[in-house]
């Protein structure tokens, strides 16, 4: 690969990335493409030379943003750190519907920060948010079940519909204590009612 193509591979992907983190903080109608040029130091006339239009980066970035949320271990930077090892659901559920995942817009589940974005959009980007959904919801299960556990659809729907709404909510809220009560409720009872590993105790 020459420089000059390697130089515009570099400043695609550096693109998309900035891209994936302004749509999660601003929302998918929020950000404009003078705004991620600008972000990325370049020009916006230089735009056309990586997409053909707005929806190409939307839907190209929104691929890397929906991703992210597809590895559990990246949840383990939400939790205090002496918790280390393979990712439990018991963790999971804690580094979710923690105050650092909730603060942190940028990073952040794309899944449950462009939740009411993509309800607002076209096909093309409900597709893609859905065939995540359904990746995310297979994950859950996994971690829910354990080695040995049942693989209950309708108990990780329930949990999944509990962190992806407590979490938009607490973030749509103005009153932090009101936003810190909401996901610490949501996070004792979703423990309480579907941990595997308090369900083995009893």
């Amino acid at each position: 690969m020459g420089h000059t193509q390697a130089s515009k591979v570099h400043s695609h992907e550096r693109i998309l990335r900035i891209a994936a983190r302004m749509f999660r903080q601003k929302g998918l109608e929020g950000v404009s493409i003078a705004n991620v040029m600008q972000k990325a130091g370049l020009t916006h006339g230089g735009f056309y030379k990586h997409f053909t239009s707005r929806d190409d980066l939307l839907t190209q970035a929104l691929k890397i943003a929906l991703a992210e949320a597809d590895e559990p271990e990246k949840y383990v930077k939400y939790l205090p750190p002496m918790e280390t090892g393979e990712m439990t659901f018991d963790m999971f559920v804690r580094a979710y519907l923690g105050k650092i995942h909730r603060d942190d817009p940028g990073s952040a589940c794309a899944v449950g920060t462009l939740v009411s974005d993509v309800g607002r959009a076209g096909k093309d980007v409900k597709d893609l948010y859905t065939a995540r959904v359904k990746t995310n919801l297979e994950g859950l299960i996994a971690l829910m079940s354990g080695p040995r556990g049942k693989r209950d659809k309708s108990a990780a729907l329930v949990v999944f519909s509990a962190l992806v709404g407590a979490f938009a909510l607490a973030r749509a809220i103005s009153d932090r204590t009101l936003s810190d009560d909401l996901l610490k409720a949501a996070k004792d009872f979703v423990l309480s009612e579907f941990s595997p590993a308090r369900h083995k105790r009893a």
